[in-house]
């Protein structure tokens, strides 16, 4: 956790200190400076959110109310706060409607969880991704899928999947584990929040959701499920 923590505010400091001396004449280097501050300043933002909302589950406190939301304003939700990390890193951010008369259905969410959700388990994929050092430009891609649950009446399933090396059958028990980050070397050196998906895991457990793992060999899906209803009969 020092590690996460220091490491962006190093960065930080160091690229502030360079521009600051004045040693930088290009402004072509200061542009590229003053964005990698950007950053990393967006990177430290999102680890402290997640300390902070883990530290709300270890002090037992009782978890804002879901509310039932209608699919298409969440799906502008999870666009417009994963969006900007997307390009940010040169992904591409693909919707996948399969369910009908979309607009008339409301899942039982707490909107600000969901979107909390959305951009952990963006931020990880882009994480381990680039980590792992894929040059195939085509799989840079993550793709949200709503459905109706395949197998739970009542529940609508949003699927988060990436095109990535996956993991393992024991990395799968393991990845909503606090702290953990693979069993490869790869991922023991990548940047980033090692809680985004511990963070994952608390914020569906806390309103009684459910949320898997589903390793697509070699792509990787995070499946989360939540009540819903329909507005009009059908």
């Amino acid at each position: 956790m020092t590690h996460e923590l220091k490491a962006p505010l190093t960065s930080i400091k160091m690229y502030s200190e360079m521009l600051k001396s004045d040693a930088i004449v290009s402004e072509t280097h200061k542009g590229e400076y003053y964005a990698f501050i950007h950053s990393e300043s967006d990177r430290l933002a999102r680890l402290i959110d997640n300390i902070l909302q883990l530290s709300t589950f270890g002090r037992n406190e009782k978890p804002p109310a879901a509310e039932y939301t209608n699919l298409t304003v969440l799906q502008d939700f999870v666009r417009s706060k994963t969006s900007s990390l997307i390009a940010k890193h040169n992904f591409e951010l693909n919707f996948d409607i399969e369910i009908t008369h979309f607009e008339d259905i409301e899942a039982l969410v707490e909107p600000d969880a969901v979107t909390q959700i959305a951009i952990n388990v963006t931020d990880n994929t882009i994480k381990f991704f680039e980590s792992a050092k894929i040059d195939d430009l085509t799989r840079r891609v993550v793709d949200f899928t709503f459905r109706k649950h395949p197998i739970l009446k009542g529940m609508v399933q949003i699927e988060i999947l990436d095109y990535g090396n996956g993991v393992s059958i024991q990395q799968a028990e393991k990845i909503f584990d606090l702290f953990y980050r693979g069993e490869n070397e790869l991922s023991h050196n990548s940047q980033g929040t090692v809680i985004g998906l511990a963070s994952v895991r608390e914020l569906v457990l806390a309103h009684q959701d459910e949320v898997h793992v589903q390793n697509m060999h070699p792509e990787l899906a995070i499946l989360v499920s939540f009540p819903m209803r329909i507005l009009k009969a059908q």
